[in-house]
C-alpha cells in the first residue's frame, strides 16, 4: 500500500523471525493437549530461542512429508517437537504487490543450525528416536517501515495523518514475539491521535 502511494523505500528489508521445528518419536509420549511453548531457552549471545511447542496435526504432517519422513505421517500423538526460531538480519525485499523475497545468509544460517543442533541434543537425551527437521518458517514479518527511516517518533509515515503501527516498525532484528510491544505501540498511537 505504501509503495503504491509513491513510498518506493517502504519494503527494502525486513525481518521474519525463522523457525524450524525438530521433532522426534519418544516412547511414553503424548502430545494432543500440549499448551504450546510454556517453556523455553534464550540464548542471546548465538541469537536463537528454543521452546516446546505443539503444531496442528496437519502441520505436523506436512512437515514430516517435506522432511522426507513418510514413516512418521501417522507419529504425530507421539512427537515431541522443540522450535528453534533465530533473530535474523534485515535483509530481503517485498515488492509492490506485496510479495517477499528473502535470502537467509551465512550469519542466519550459523544462527540456525547452532540451535538445531540444541533441540536435536535435548530430543535425543529424552530417548527421541530418530529426530528430523521441519522446513523453515516465518514466525513474525517486521521491520519494513522501520522507527528513525521510513516512520517518525509519532509512528507518522510520510503524511501527515498516515501512522503504520504493527511489526514494520520495530527498526532492527527482533527475534521474540512481539505482542508485548504491539499492544504498547498501539496504546502510544491512540493516546497521541486523540
Amino acid at each position: 500500500m505504501l509503495q503504491n502511494s509513491g513510498v518506493a523505500e517502504e519494503g527494502n528489508g525486513f525481518f521474519c523471525d525463522p523457525l524450524r521445528v525438530m521433532m522426534a518419536r519418544l516412547p511414553d509420549t503424548q502430545t494432543r493437549n500440549d499448551i504450546p511453548m510454556s517453556a523455553g531457552y534464550l540464548d542471546t549471545q548465538a541469537g536463537f530461542m528454543l521452546s516446546d511447542i505443539s503444531v496442528p496435526e496437519n502441520f505436523y504432517r506436512a512437515f514430516a512429508w517435506a522432511a522426507g519422513r513418510p514413516d512418521r505421517l501417522w507419529s504425530y500423538a507421539r512427537t515431541a517437537m522443540i522450535m528453534v526460531k533465530i533473530r535474523d538480519d534485515i535483509d530481503g525485499r517485498i515488492d509492490i504487490q506485496g510479495k517477499p523475497w528473502r535470502h537467509f545468509g551465512p550469519a542466519d544460517k550459523a544462527r540456525m543450525q547452532a540451535g538445531v543442533v540444541q533441540a536435536k541434543a535435548i530430543l535425543q537425551a529424552a530417548g527421541g528416536d530418530r529426530p528430523f527437521l521441519s522446513p523453515w518458517v516465518a514466525a513474525h514479518p517486521g521491520g519494513s517501515v522501520r522507527l528513525g527511516e521510513l516512520a517518525d517518533e509519532t509512528l507518522r509515515c510520510h503524511a501527515g495523518n498516515l501512522h503504520v503501527c504493527d511489526a514494520s516498525v520495530i527498526p532492527e532484528p527482533w527475534g521474540l514475539p512481539p505482542t508485548l510491544t504491539m499492544l504498547t505501540l498501539g496504546k502510544y498511537l491512540a493516546r497521541r491521535l486523540q
